[in-house]
């Protein structure tokens, strides 16, 4: 299963794109005091909790009120626009996926991880 783990600091970043050569990188920005945020968050971690088993891929918290300078980089590396909630998947150091705030729900990651398994298929028989 893929656990919601905090990510505590920008030295962390680089190290984590790049092994998204490997292994999905999923990141997600939650802020605090945002409720939109909240319900992204429950909708996330139950996601995680029903297929994280499915889901092959590094899985990082940034709170964004105490981590805006990682937060800020995040945005900076991935050339997406920071907004809170965000989840932003990397593969192969790009994001290949992304989604902000209401868009952030169970149906759509189920779509997301769906579309994500079929590209890695559909790279294997190449």
């Amino acid at each position: 299963m893929s656990d919601l783990s905090p990510l505590s600091s920008p030295s962390e970043l680089d190290p984590l794109i790049r092994a998204s050569h490997r292994r999905d990188l999923w990141l997600f920005k939650h802020s605090t005091r945002c409720g939109a945020s909240a319900h992204a968050l429950l909708e996330l971690e139950e996601f995680l909790r029903d297929r994280g088993a499915e889901l092959d891929a590094t899985v990082r918290l940034i709170e964004v009120p105490r981590q805006r300078e990682l937060s800020d980089a995040v945005a900076e590396r991935a050339g997406v626009r920071h907004q809170s909630p965000q989840l932003l998947v990397f593969r192969n150091g790009e994001v290949v996926w992304h989604a902000s705030h209401w868009a952030i729900e169970r149906d759509r990651l189920e779509r997301a991880l769906a579309g994500l398994q079929q590209a890695v298929s559909a790279g294997a028989g190449s």
